[in-house]
């Protein structure tokens, strides 16, 4: 394993004891908006189908849309998201986008 990867895991493990911790909701929001979107998207495969509902409700749409820009798969995390927060959603990456 090269640095670099050793840094992305790092950063990656760190996540899911975030989002597996006990901390209050409004302390783990806080605590993710030190990573970036690549680094929070290495975990969604790690992570559960309820674990990835509480992460998603830790995100704003903006940083939502970001994070699932570099997901592998998304497609396979956003088939599974309802209606209101598919629209949401492409709302804000459609702008993002321009």
């Amino acid at each position: 394993m090269n640095e670099e990867e050793r840094v992305l895991q790092d950063y990656q493990q760190e996540i899911l004891d975030i989002l597996r911790g006990s901390d209050d909701p409004a302390v783990k929001k806080e605590r993710l908006e030190d990573y970036h979107a690549n680094d929070m998207a290495s975990c969604l495969p790690e992570l559960t189908k309820e674990e990835r509902e509480v992460f998603y409700s830790l995100l704003d749409m903006e940083s939502l849309a970001e994070m699932m820009e570099y997901a592998e798969d998304a497609d396979q995390y956003l088939r599974k998201w309802s209606l209101k927060r598919l629209l949401t959603f492409w709302q804000r990456w459609n702008r993002m986008m321009r």
